[in-house]
C-alpha cells in the first residue's frame, strides 16, 4: 500500500482554471438518458448533474471559461456569440472609451461594498393580560368597527368584505394583546400581521388603536391602579410630614419669643452679682 505522504499534492496557487474546468467538462460531452438518481453514499454529496444535450454542454463549458478565465473576458463572449461577424455584417464597432472587463481594466469595475445590518424591529411594551371583560369588549368593538367601515367606506359591493378587512382571527389576537395595543406598529409583520392596518400609512391602524384606547380607560389594569394608589399615599405621606415639620418649626419660633419676652422683663432695680473684682451691677 503506498504511503499518503509519498503522493505528489497539486499546487493550489499555480493551478490553470481553465484546464482545470476544462478537464472536469469533458467527463459530459456524451449524452446521458434521464434515469432515476441513485442515493448518494453515505457522508457523500453526491456527482454534477449531467449534460442532456451538445447544446447544453457547450452552454455550460463557454459560461465556466468566461467565469474562471484570468485572461479578457470578452474572449469567450465574443467566441459564444460570433460578434467578430456580428459586427463586420452590422457595422458594429467598439464605441470609445468604453469599458473592456475587469481582467484588462480592474480599476474602471470597483467592487461595491454591501453593509447588512438588523432590521429594526417594533418591540410592543410588556403588558398585563386582559381580564376576560375586557377582550370580550374588545370584541365586540372590532365587530361593530369593522361593519361600520364596510358599510361606510365599501358599500355597494361584495368584493371586500368584513372579514376581509379584519377576520375574526384577528380579532382574538387583538383582543388576547389588548392592553399592549398603543402603537400602530404592532401591526407589522413580525408582531400582529395586519396588512390593512398597515396600509395608508397606518390608516385603519390608528382607527382600531383608538377604539382601544377607548376601552383601556373604561378597564384600567389593577396593577396600574395599586400603583396610582401607591402613588397618591406616597404623596399624602410626605405632604403630613412637611406639615408636621412646619408645624414644629412655628412652635419654635412662637417659644424663642416668649421666652425673649419674658428674659427682657426687668423690675427695674439694680442687682450686684459675682464677688471681688468680678462684682457687677445689672438690672434686676
Amino acid at each position: 500500500e503506498e504511503d499518503d505522504d509519498m503522493v505528489p499534492r497539486p499546487d493550489l496557487h499555480h493551478i490553470n482554471r481553465e484546464a482545470a474546468i476544462e478537464d472536469d467538462e469533458d467527463e459530459d460531452t456524451t449524452p446521458v438518458v434521464p434515469q432515476k438518481r441513485a442515493a448518494p453514499a453515505q457522508g457523500g454529496r453526491g456527482r454534477k448533474r449531467q449534460a442532456k444535450n451538445l447544446i447544453e454542454t457547450r452552454d455550460r463549458k463557454f459560461l465556466s471559461a468566461f467565469i474562471a478565465t484570468a485572461a479578457c473576458r470578452r474572449i469567450p463572449w465574443n467566441v459564444f456569440f460570433a460578434n467578430k461577424d456580428k459586427g463586420i455584417f452590422l457595422g458594429i464597432t467598439t464605441p470609445a472609451g468604453a469599458r473592456c472587463c475587469d481582467n484588462c481594466e480592474p480599476t474602471r469595475f470597483p467592487v461595491e461594498t454591501v453593509v447588512f445590518g438588523a432590521p429594526q424591529t417594533f418591540k410592543p411594551r410588556r403588558a398585563a393580560k386582559p381580564s376576560e371583560e375586557l377582550s370580550d369588549a374588545v370584541e365586540v368593538a372590532l365587530t361593530r368597527w369593522r361593519s361600520r367601515t364596510i358599510s361606510t367606506n365599501f358599500s355597494g359591493q361584495r368584493t371586500i368584505t368584513g372579514k376581509m378587512l379584519l377576520n375574526d382571527v384577528l380579532i382574538n389576537q387583538m383582543a388576547g394583546r389588548a392592553r399592549a395595543l398603543t402603537d400602530v406598529r404592532i401591526f407589522d409583520a413580525n408582531n400582529i400581521s395586519w396588512a390593512w392596518g398597515r396600509a395608508n400609512n397606518y390608516h385603519y391602524g390608528r382607527q382600531v388603536i383608538d377604539v382601544i384606547g377607548a376601552l383601556l380607560m373604561e378597564y384600567p389594569e389593577p396593577q396600574a391602579l395599586a400603583r396610582e394608589q401607591d402613588a397618591r399615599e406616597h404623596a399624602f405621606s410626605q405632604l403630613q410630614t412637611m406639615a408636621r415639620g412646619e408645624h414644629h418649626a412655628k412652635l419654635v419660633a412662637i417659644f424663642d419669643a416668649c421666652y425673649h419676652a419674658v428674659e427682657s422683663q426687668t423690675t427695674e432695680k439694680m442687682i450686684t452679682k459675682g464677688r471681688g473684682a468680678n462684682r457687677v451691677s445689672e438690672p434686676e
